[in-house]
């Protein structure tokens, strides 16, 4: 269970996080999965439920406030396990997916193929939804056992939302409606690799570097990100 989660993760990583810190957990979860530990680390745990060392810089969690999320994690509450489940039930999905797509490639359309791969979509997207909210469930209860203020895990929330957004993590504290998460997303993909904008992209980058919920962001990971990854590392090393 553990290496599958191990696997998912990191394939979650590769396709939905563009930060360094989302990088460095990979890694740790990598290292976690060729250890002979027999349980999942209680950070691990914490990224299962979409809790991670970025998220909790971000939202100003200290390293006592770690301690305790990966204390509650450890006690292993049922909607973790309900969690586990809708994880296992969304890789099922993306490998039903895979196939119906793979039978278009190979045979072309037709013979009920694409028909397969719309549904095989749906079923997707309902597993995903599901695994959504099993996982708003989760940090619910881990919030609750840890006592993190209403603010924090509201924020924490927040940032579980749009982990899959591409831009930097700082970014996703703000609150924007799909047409201009999509516009922000373009304008820092041209900005990595050097490109101009347009005058929309300009405009929405502009924007979200002067929101003062940004510039707070980038300062509390500059501050305590590399606090929180090496209390990630000790769980995943111990395995605890």
């Amino acid at each position: 269970m553990r290496n599958r989660f191990c696997m998912h993760l990191s394939l979650s990583n590769a396709r939905r996080f563009t930060s360094a810190a989302a990088l460095a957990l990979g890694l740790l979860c990598t290292a976690a999965a060729a250890s002979p530990q027999a349980t999942t680390p209680s950070a691990l745990l914490l990224a299962r439920a979409r809790i991670t060392p970025s998220a909790l810089a971000i939202a100003g969690v200290s390293e006592a406030g770690l301690q305790a999320l990966l204390s509650a994690a450890a006690s292993q509450p049922a909607s973790l396990q309900t969690l586990a489940a809708a994880d296992d039930a969304v890789l099922a999905a993306q490998t039903a997916l895979r196939a119906a797509e793979e039978a278009v490639w190979r045979g072309g359309p037709g013979d009920g193929r694409d028909e397969a791969v719309a549904a095989a979509r749906a079923a997707l997207a309902e597993q995903q939804a599901a695994q959504a909210s099993a996982a708003a469930a989760a940090r619910s209860d881990l919030y609750g056992a840890a006592q993190v203020s209403g603010e924090t895990g509201a924020l924490l929330d927040r940032l579980a939302v749009n982990a899959g957004r591409s831009v930097p993590d700082e970014y996703k504290v703000l609150t924007l409606g799909p047409e201009t998460w999509a516009v922000l997303e373009s304008a820092c993909a041209k900005r990595r690799q050097n490109q101009p904008l347009s005058a929309q992209e300009s405009g929405v980058w502009a924007s979200a570097e002067a929101d003062a919920q940004v510039s707070d962001a980038r300062a509390r990971l500059s501050a305590g990100l590399a606090a929180l990854l090496a209390g990630y590392a000790i769980s995943l090393r111990q395995g605890q």
